[in-house]
Order: structure tokens, then C-alpha cells, then sequence
């Protein structure tokens, strides 16, 4: 998606630990959240689930064949459950067509709900550099989005991946960003980050018209701001 909205996570105190992937050690641990331990002041690794708001603007989803669907606004609830991990819901509002028909998974005009994600800390492949990325995926055999415009229903499947930050420095907000970039192999689509660790297989969206088939769908995804609520002093 175009915009899906990156996070903004807001803790006592936190920030992504392994900012530089260039070892072999490095990529063994891999990058992880950490906060701000209340007595010590030191940072440690996240141990405590903490519940965060998100909210975003400007999300499009485009297929090769042009723009499918753009939302003008989105917003969400999760949580950070360890250092490497974190669920949430996204709903985007303001949702339409190309053609100005309004799309919507429920009973509401214009809004469509995601499945419930679960989102991982990795290292992912940005060019030639591997940069502390976060993967968001649906359950098994679960669409991301599934929701209808008109009388036309689609479901988006896959996976988003997409750089996070700021990295190696105390901050009360992440940020996610989802972009489109260059198709890193044949078939993969044309979200920025796909590749985990440099290596196959490709994530991205694809976008399943019913009853077409399905069509590789470009994903890019703006900054979207997340306000935890709670403190913790570790926690992913």
C-alpha cells in the first residue's frame, strides 16, 4: 500500500538497538527494541507488553495496471510484546476508487479494517545495505485487507516490510516506512524493502480482485505516528 502508515511508538523511553548490519554477529542478534529501565536508566531489552495508538494519512494501494483504492486517513491500537515483536489493527478512512466509488470492509462507507498483524524486527535488504526493517503479516491463509467497492470485492495478501526509526538514540516515537522502489526480483512487486537478511523470498502485497486473478500490487507507505499509552521500563 501507498501509505499504510508507519507507527509512532511512544514509551517512557526507546530506541532500535543495531543500527549497523555488516557482521555476522550482527545479523545473528538482530536489531531489537529496547526501553528505559525506571530504576538504573539503563536500556535493556522490551520484557513487558505495552499498548500503543497509531495514526497515519495518505494510503494507496496501486496494482500494475494503476491506482486500486486510496484512503485518506488511518488509525490503529497494538502492542509491543517483546523485543522483536508487536501486534496491531489498522483502520483506514476516507476510502475510494480511482472513480470515486467508496470502499468499505463493513457496515461504514469509506472504512476498511485489517486483519489483526503481527509485526517482527529484522534486518531487510535497502539497496545494498540491510537496515532494522519491521514485517507485517495477517494470520496463515488470512488476508490483510479484504474489503469491497461497489459491488466489486477484493482482498489484499502478503506481507508489508518497511524501514523503522530512529535507530540507536533515545526517542518517545517510531516511525514505519513503507515505500515503493525498485522490484528487487521478477515477480516480487515494487514495495522498497522486501528481502529479509538480503536474501529470498521476496515479501510484498498482492492484490486479489474476486473473481480475477491475482495481480501484484506496488506497496508504499508513508509515516504514520503511533502514541503509547502506559510506561514501561523495558518491553518490546
Amino acid at each position: 500500500m501507498k501509505d499504510m502508515r508507519a507507527m509512532g511508538l511512544c514509551v517512557a523511553a526507546v530506541f532500535v538497538a543495531g543500527s549497523g548490519a555488516t557482521a555476522t554477529s550482527a545479523l545473528a542478534a538482530g536489531p531489537e527494541f529496547q526501553g528505559q529501565n525506571k530504576k538504573t536508566k539503563v536500556f535493556e531489552p522490551l520484557k513487558k507488553a505495552v499498548a500503543f495508538k497509531e495514526s497515519g494519512s495518505g494510503s494507496t494501494l496501486a496494482s500494475a495496471s494503476g491506482t486500486e483504492l486510496t484512503c485518506t486517513s488511518s488509525s490503529g491500537k497494538g502492542k509491543l510484546t517483546g523485543p522483536k515483536a508487536l501486534t496491531q489493527r489498522t483502520t483506514y478512512s476516507g476510502c475510494e476508487t480511482a472513480g470515486a466509488t467508496k470502499c468499505q470492509s463493513g457496515k461504514t462507507p469509506g472504512e476498511i479494517k485489517s486483519a489483526k498483524l503481527t509485526g517482527a524486527l529484522v534486518y531487510a535488504s535497502k539497496g545494498s545495505v540491510l537496515v532494522p526493517a519491521i514485517e507485517l503479516a495477517p494470520p496463515p491463509a488470512t488476508p490483510m485487507l479484504k474489503y469491497k467497492c461497489g459491488t466489486r470485492k477484493s482482498a489484499v495478501w502478503g506481507h508489508l516490510l518497511g524501514a523503522i526509526g530512529p535507530l540507536e538514540e533515545p526517542t518517545t516515537e517510531l516511525t514505519e516506512t513503507f515505500a515503493e522502489g525498485a522490484e528487487p526480483e521478477p515477480g516480487c512487486g515494487t514495495q522498497e524493502i522486501q528481502l529479509v537478511e538480503g536474501i529470498g523470498p521476496c515479501r510484498h502485497l498482492e492484490l486479489e480482485p474476486e473473481p480475477a486473478a491475482k495481480v501484484k500490487a506496488t506497496s508504499t507507505t508513508e509515516v504514520k505516528k503511533k502514541e503509547l499509552t502506559g510506561t514501561v521500563s523495558l518491553l518490546k
